[in-house]
């Protein structure tokens, strides 16, 4: 839903077919699970956007990086990627 008003406010930019275009490329669905739902309420709350809490928390336990422009991402440590607006 939130992506759904930044896409409506112009401020994620999306393709229409964006399901398509991911299974195109080698980009791969990541599941929500338990432990994700977890972890993410164990975080100390830098960032009040829950659904960002979740995103550090996945990175964290499946060891991967986060490409973002939001600079709340640096408090919790987690590999990051800067991308500009």
């Amino acid at each position: 839903m939130g992506n759904r008003n930044k896409k409506k406010k112009r401020q994620l930019k999306t393709p229409d077919n964006l399901i398509q275009a991911i299974t195109d490329t080698d980009f791969s669905f990541l599941s929500i699970t338990e432990h994700h739902a977890v972890k993410a309420a164990s975080l100390p709350e830098h960032h009040k956007d829950p659904f960002d809490r979740l995103l550090i928390a996945q990175a964290i336990l499946e060891k991967m990086i986060i490409i973002t422009s939001d600079t709340q991402f640096i408090n919790y440590g987690v590999p990051l990627l800067f991308a500009t607006k």
